[in-house]
């Protein structure tokens, strides 16, 4: 069996605090000048995105968190065997973190330091 390939996808999901998050969005909006759309996604309490580059950038509202968060996107070509070597290798499987939408083949994984990833299929593969 081939090992699968892995590579970092273009979505950065930034985790904030209830009490930081007007302050964070009016930073990002209006002193960068960034454009802000609002996230139709009612497993979150509120989402804005921004496109910049090749990266989307999501501003996820938590209000369970007394920190702010970073989570990255990790793609695989084959989720059966990432899935498989992710286990062997005493990967944590995070999927109690975050509701994922129902047709995307992922999981909610974490590394040693605890950074949040989203592994999920690279249909460009």
């Amino acid at each position: 069996m081939s090992k699968p390939e892995f590579q970092f996808g273009t979505n950065i999901a930034i985790k904030i605090p209830k009490d930081r998050y007007d302050d964070t969005l009016r930073f990002y909006r209006d002193t960068l000048g960034m454009k802000l759309i609002k996230a139709e996604d009612d497993s979150l309490a509120e989402s804005w995105y921004c496109d910049s580059g090749n990266l989307r950038i999501w501003f996820d509202r938590v209000d369970t968190y007394s920190q702010t968060d970073i989570w990255l996107e990790l793609k695989s070509d084959d989720m059966n065997h990432a899935r498989e070597l992710l286990r062997g290798s005493g990967v944590s499987f995070r999927d109690e973190l975050e509701k994922l939408p129902e047709k995307l083949d992922g999981h909610w994984i974490s590394d040693p330091a605890g950074v949040v990833m989203l592994l999920c299929f690279d249909s460009n593969s």
